[in-house]
């Protein structure tokens, strides 16, 4: 952050002292400060539409020179070709070596704040690939139905690192921003084309001013661009007819919508949206739309949202909030719902809510037939006070299971121990525990010392 009363406090004659020092003394800072202030005349007239359209062929004949089996070959050395077996590994090395020099060049241009230059390079590249260039892939099939959509995955990963991301790093004039943005845009014939470069469309347009030159492309660019441009512009009428022109088909976009209209303090409009976001994207968006409409105002949406909120994150706070508007046979419905489900956690918790411990009962009868900690845990924990004699034969049934399972060990006598110390204080059944610790388990023919050490660690023998 730049102490502004500080600059103000130093005279322009010591400040161009000290600049032109630096320009002398820093090698790339000169070339930003020249690069900043040169003429363009020279550079537009040699990158014009022939040499894009030569530099299009170039990328593309390359492109189309590619050959896996030949490449596979070549990289093989001598070794075992099992090395290039994953496709993921040998196809993102073919696409690193074809792209290497051009992403060299893109990347000097940058350092010098040559971003025209570096896009010009970018879009060759991206109108090379449009062509849809036919590579040789077909004993490896290393890029799948598409070399096109992998290639096009790779520039654009080359566009965030070397030029979105570092984009407020480089000195720029506001000549070279501006050229830069109108090539890129009539470089295109569709919006969707330019997605490709959302990246860098939404770093560069960060000030007014900006906003202001791009908003006569408006239209040719990405929705989530549009809107940025119009919240810059604070244009928020026009931003949100914008949005509602794709936020059934955009979830972020959604999201950005329900935003603006809450920051505008329109209920009646958000209320609307929110019902049709809602009915597109139901989990996603319970949460955000609770935080906002009240059960007095929108009552349907606000029941709808909070039932998908309560089974969504397991809250047992929704459910008793759930259960002041519900009628008894409704709460009925939708413990049944939450019962068919095939994560039972929850539901176990609300029976255990409602004391209805007998139906645990019966669950963790009919469907312990796992043996994993976690569900021994959640079935039995809420009725090993009310059923412990029950609970204990459970326990020991898993137990006599897991003794005479093929390949058992150390794990296995772990997880029987972590079993038992789920009934280990319950009173009642003290007795019968101890009695099967010492006689099935202490004393197991033939001896399991792993077992005991279990036991022992567990606080289960003396």
């Amino acid at each position: 952050m730049h102490n502004e009363s500080f600059l103000k406090s130093i005279s322009d004659e010591k400040k161009l002292a000290y600049f032109h020092e630096l320009l002398r003394k820093n090698d790339e800072i000169y070339l930003q400060f020249e690069n900043f202030f040169k003429l363009q005349n020279d550079v537009k007239e040699s990158i014009g539409a022939n040499d894009l359209e030569r530099l299009i062929t170039e990328i593309f004949d390359n492109f189309e020179s590619i050959d896996t089996e030949e490449w596979m070959e070549n990289h093989a050395c001598g070794c075992n070709r099992s090395y290039y077996d994953f496709e993921e590994s040998a196809y993102e090395d073919i696409l690193e070596e074809i792209f290497e020099k051009y992403e060299t060049q893109i990347i000097a241009h940058a350092t010098n704040s040559q971003l025209y230059e570096a896009l010009f390079i970018c879009m060759a590249i991206y109108k090379a690939l449009l062509k849809d260039p036919s590579i040789k892939d077909d004993n490896y099939c290393l890029f799948g139905d598409s070399f096109l959509y992998n290639a096009l995955d790779y520039l654009k990963v080359i566009i965030i690192n070397n030029l979105s991301e570092k984009i407020h790093t480089l000195v720029l004039s506001q000549e070279e921003i501006q050229r830069s943005i109108s090539f890129l845009i009539e470089s295109v014939e569709e919006e969707k084309s330019l997605s490709i470069f959302s990246s860098f469309f939404q770093n560069i347009i960060s000030t007014v001013e900006i906003a202001t030159f791009t908003k006569q492309f408006i239209d040719k660019l990405p929705p989530l661009i549009q809107l940025d441009i119009l919240n810059l512009l604070h244009e928020d009428s026009e931003y949100i007819q914008t949005a509602e022109l794709y936020y059934l088909d955009d979830s972020l976009i959604a999201e950005l919508l329900l935003t603006k209209i809450h920051q505008l303090s329109d209920y009646k409009s958000y209320e609307k949206i929110a019902v049709k976001v809602f009915e597109k994207y139901p989990e996603q968006f319970a949460r955000k739309i609770l935080n906002v409409i009240t059960y007095t105002q929108t009552p349907v949406l606000y029941l709808k949202a909070l039932k998908m909120r309560c089974v969504k994150e397991s809250s047992i706070n929704d459910y008793h909030e759930l259960k002041n508007y519900f009628t008894d046979n409704e709460l009925l419905d939708f413990q049944n719902y939450i019962g068919n489900l095939s994560y039972k956690k929850f539901y176990i918790a609300i029976l255990e809510d409602e004391n209805r411990y007998a139906e645990i009962l019966t669950l963790a009868q009919k469907n312990l037939k796992e043996s994993s900690i976690d569900a021994m845990v959640y079935y039995l924990n809420p009725i090993k006070e009310i059923y412990s004699h029950e609970v204990l034969a459970i326990i020991i049934e898993h137990c006599n299971k897991a003794l005479m399972a093929h390949g058992r060990g150390r794990g296995t006598y772990h997880t029987m121990t972590a079993w038992l110390k789920i009934i280990q204080n319950v009173q009642p059944v003290q007795v019968e525990l101890k009695e099967y610790i010492s006689k099935a388990l202490y004393n197991h023919q033939p001896r399991l010392p792993a077992l005991r050490d279990e036991l022992q660690r567990g606080g289960f023998l003396g």
